[in-house]
């Protein structure tokens, strides 16, 4: 009997057929009736104090049935650090952190509506790389981050903006620089870095009369998607989450956004779709600009040691003038 082959042989994949034909269907391409379409109210503001939200008008623009804001959710999501909200309450901490959002018959009419929707805010000192963040008498982007919820294996300091501080010990740090003929220290920084998928982030939620929910999303995992449900009180058995073909991913689509505050995409159609007991839609599409802004991104950050060393020619390891 002859072995199978792997190695060399050409295996059609499973889904190529309808992603080559364009039979397959994305999340954005799967129709709903009475759909309801969202648009969100985004900061403009990298880091300000929210002091008012005014939605009356919005309310009243011909074709919205829904217009939604932090007041209407004062509560706190994430996954290991329930330091996020679904909607900002008292600040908002990035450019597109949304602040509110209208449910609408049309992408036009919830788009129209949420330009009339009015934020009074006042800036805060922003922070815009970690260094910064780390120094003494930074701005606090948590004031209150003491107070959140959170898993044992995750240490916020309070009065700081270091949502976990690990420390790793393996070995004799020490001893085995002391010991090296050559000790190299530079310092590396490495850029943001942005997914760009090519489908939008997207998602539809719907509620039925008995409560639960429905949710079909572009996300990767949606496991995660569906501890959401914490934030309406729902346990995981009342929420159900379908994950069509997803147009590429990398990690971008992994959870709500860690900032989904990146969340929005899977968050906002649920407070939305209530209100009338119709699924709403959103889409981050706008230019791709919401898809920047608004959900998951690599931080840039950097690393540096500030003991530098120089090696004598015997090899001797000797102390130089210190540097960041």
């Amino acid at each position: 009997m002859t072995a199978a082959r792997s190695v060399g042989t050409d295996v059609p994949r499973v889904e190529g057929l309808e992603k080559v034909t364009g039979a397959a269907q994305y999340t954005a391409d799967l129709k709903f009736p009475r759909l309801l379409h969202v648009a969100v109210v985004r900061s403009p503001h990298p880091h300000a104090r929210v002091l008012d939200v005014r939605t009356e008008k919005a309310a009243r623009m011909p074709g919205v049935r829904a217009v939604v804001s932090g007041r209407d959710f004062p509560l706190h999501t994430g996954i290991y650090l329930k330091d996020q909200t679904v909607f900002a309450t008292d600040r908002v901490r990035f450019v597109g952190d949304p602040v509110a959002a209208v449910a609408a018959e049309t992408p036009e009419a919830a788009a129209e509506a949420a330009t009339v929707v009015a934020v009074d805010y006042e800036p805060l000192p922003p922070i815009f790389d970690v260094e910064e963040g780390f120094a003494p008498g930074a701005p606090l982007v948590h004031p209150d981050l003491g107070s959140y919820e959170v898993v044992p294996w995750i240490q916020p300091k309070a009065g700081t903006n270091v949502c976990n501080h690990l420390k790793i010990r393996k070995g004799d740090y020490a001893k085995a620089l002391g010991g090296a003929w050559r000790v190299f220290e530079n310092v590396f920084r490495v850029p943001q870095v942005q997914h760009v998928p090519m489908e939008p982030h997207v998602s539809v939620a719907r509620v039925d009369l008995a409560g639960k929910v429905e949710v079909h999303t572009s996300a990767q995992s949606p496991f995660t998607v569906r501890h959401l449900s914490a934030c309406f009180g729902l346990s995981h058995g009342d929420v159900r989450v379908h994950v069509p073909y997803v147009g590429a991913a990398s990690a971008g689509r992994r959870n709500q956004p860690r900032a989904d505050r990146r969340r929005a995409r899977h968050a906002l159609p649920r407070p939305l779709g209530p209100a009338h007991g119709r699924p709403a839609r959103g889409v981050l599409r706008d230019g791709r600009e919401a898809g920047l802004t608004a959900t998951s991104s690599r931080a840039s950050t950097g690393a540096a040691r500030c003991r530098p060393r120089r090696c004598t020619t015997s090899g001797t390891a000797v102390p130089t003038a210190a540097t960041a």
